[in-house]
């Protein structure tokens, strides 16, 4: 783990030669953030909605004309992950070079950088986001790129990198709106493989198990708003799939942290556990063994 981090820093000085041009790129700004509770506190009762409208979460106010461009035009400038200990070789064994993958990578997820996972810069990477979204198409472009490079350093060897992109999808799920989470719903299968094939061998990453288990709970009683989905073109609830994702993990007895449950009807959890698998269901895991 000390050799990757390393190798993460030197990949950081790297990269060092190219902030200049960064720095000169228009960048987003969000006034602020609509949401009807801190994204880093536990899931509350009640029926909460996504925020997406720019009504809700200023939109990113720059000319995005000079920077928005599709994931497949970066793929000439991918880089390979050094380890991918899940065993992934897809979509998270490559990082591709866009400034919101950047802001994520180099930035949010740089541990010596920021201790504590920088809540402003996140909410600056929803902001360039959402910047895609008044795009005239490929409105999901940002979106997608904000999974992969969430996924590229899921995907990293030290459990301390993986818990930290964890928090940044809990904050860019909660605040990217309905486009976003239609994008993680496409990429659901990367998360399964994450639980089921990684070796999880010592407490901490068993631990992000559990971490990553409480962000599903905490996203079960999201919705997106009626505005919201009208405003990304009149989509159909995207999150009914992440939801799926969550039932699957409470029939298979996955470890859910004490209290992350909570907010969720007992009426509910228990339609949820008497599902009987002969019934089928979008996602079906292997029971946990402890």
């Amino acid at each position: 783990m000390e050799l990757e981090r390393r190798e993460y820093h030197n990949h950081l000085i790297l990269q060092q030669h190219h902030q200049f041009a960064r720095n000169h790129m228009p960048q987003p700004h969000v006034e602020s953030a609509y949401y009807n509770r801190s994204p880093v506190q536990p899931s509350v009762s009640g029926r909460s909605t996504i925020s997406s409208s720019p009504s809700l979460a200023s939109v990113a106010q720059t000319d995005t004309n000079s920077w928005i461009g599709s994931t497949a035009s970066n793929a000439r400038n991918a880089r390979p992950v050094t380890k991918s200990p899940t065993g992934w070789s897809g979509r998270a064994s490559q990082r591709f070079t866009n400034p919101i993958s950047d802001a994520i990578i180099d930035d949010a997820c740089n541990l010596d950088l920021h201790p504590r996972v920088p809540v402003d810069v996140v909410i600056r990477v929803v902001g360039m986001i959402k910047a895609f979204y008044e795009a005239p198409k490929n409105k999901g472009a940002g979106a997608s790129q904000a999974i992969m490079a969430v996924m590229y350093v899921s995907n990293l060897e030290d459990p301390a990198y993986v818990r930290r992109s964890m928090e940044v999808l809990d904050i860019l799920y909660k605040y990217g709106g309905p486009i976003f989470a239609q994008n993680l719903s496409l990429n659901l299968d990367f998360y399964q493989h994450f639980l089921e094939t990684r070796k999880h061998r010592n407490q901490e990453e068993k631990e992000n198990i559990s971490f990553l288990c409480s962000l599903f709970a905490g996203w079960y009683l999201l919705v997106p708003s009626f505005d919201d989905l009208a405003h990304a073109g009149n989509m159909a609830d995207p999150t009914l799939r992440v939801k799926q994702f969550f039932e699957g993990l409470v029939r298979a007895n996955y470890p859910f942290p004490i209290g992350s449950l909570n907010h969720i009807p007992a009426e509910k959890m228990a339609s949820i556990t008497a599902w009987s698998l002969l019934r089928g269901g979008a996602f079906s895991f292997a029971t946990y063994r402890h």
